[in-house]
């Protein structure tokens, strides 16, 4: 499983794993961050009972740079869900999301309402060197679409500046298309 998107700025990442069935899970678990694969100290691997839920405070485990969650099974497969709460800020000014596993991009994935400032996409390769194409739609009141070719390698998180449609007005959609299996 892949849990992508944890801000760099983040304080605190609390993993949520759960095993539907029967079966014991026992997971690795790696940070995917912008210069490879990195074993969180004191939480490399995670065990969750069949039908239960467990949790695990990993601090601020980024470090101050985008990354990703990516657990792997030790020895066995066994269905298992998961997801992190992230906390931003302290004080008065924290923020709190909620970021569920994901499953690989197929043929194409889209997210809506970007907008030119606000908006951070990261992408994850966790099992190989992916190119992608990221394509901004025409903005929803003007623009026209802009698209950019990256390059992630195996292992790691980037969070790649965005292509934004020339003569942007309103807010777009990004589309990802891989361009390798």
């Amino acid at each position: 499983l892949v849990i992508p998107g944890i801000p760099k700025d983040a304080t605190a990442v609390r993993l949520i794993a759960y095993a539907p069935g029967d079966a014991d899970a026992d997971l690795k678990v790696q940070l995917a961050s912008p210069s490879g694969l990195i074993t969180p100290a004191g939480h490399e691997t995670v065990h969750v009972k069949g039908g239960m839920t467990t949790a695990v405070d990993l601090g601020d485990v980024t470090r101050g740079e985008a990354g990703s969650i990516v657990l792997t099974p030790t020895d066995r497969s066994v269905p298992v869900v998961a997801a992190v709460r992230v906390l931003r800020g302290k004080g008065a000014n924290q923020e709190s999301a909620f970021i569920p596993a994901s499953a690989p991009v197929g043929t194409r994935a889209s997210a809506a309402d970007n907008t030119a400032k606000g908006s951070t996409l990261s992408l994850t390769a966790p099992k190989g060197t992916a190119k992608v194409k990221v394509t901004a739609s025409a903005g929803s009141e003007g623009g026209t679409a802009a698209s950019k070719t990256y390059t992630i390698r195996s292992g790691t998180t980037q969070d790649v500046e965005l292509p934004v449609p020339s003569g942007l007005k309103g807010t777009f959609a990004l589309t990802v298309e891989p361009l390798t299996d």
